[in-house]
């Protein structure tokens, strides 16, 4: 359709879908309680501060976590990170993408940058300390 303005993507904002229900929470005008995780997207100060965000991949047939783990992921801009699981998928590789000049995620850079995998490795570990 000609004269059609098609909206601008966010593709600086980091968000999560932990993030749905603290939002609809949110639209509703419902208090989020104090222990659940997420960010209202609607909070635009609360995504500005966010550092980071966690992600796991799991087989389909799961298990527990620990045994059916594939991959541990973070995204702290501009990296985002993918972590095999060493018993699972220990034919692979750290994979680490700069998101913000590689947004389809094409050049692993890891092996040039030990020192952000293993930033980034430690924040993951200590995330699922928690």
């Amino acid at each position: 359709m000609a004269g059609k303005i098609k909206p601008k993507m966010d593709t600086e904002t980091v968000v999560s879908s932990i993030d749905m229900v603290p939002t609809v929470l949110d639209i509703l005008n419902i208090k989020k309680s104090e222990n659940l995780p997420g960010i209202s997207v609607l909070n635009k100060e609360a995504l500005n501060q966010r550092e980071g965000i966690f992600g796991e991949v799991y087989a389909h047939d799961f298990d527990t976590i620990e045994n059916s783990m594939f991959y541990n992921m973070a995204i702290f801009p501009p990296y985002k990170i993918i972590v095999p699981d060493p018993v699972r998928k220990k034919d692979e590789v750290v994979q680490l993408f700069n998101i913000e000049e590689d947004p389809f995620e094409q050049n692993n850079i890891a092996g040039a940058n030990p020192e952000i995998v293993a930033d980034l490795t430690a924040k993951i570990t200590a995330f699922r300390a928690e």
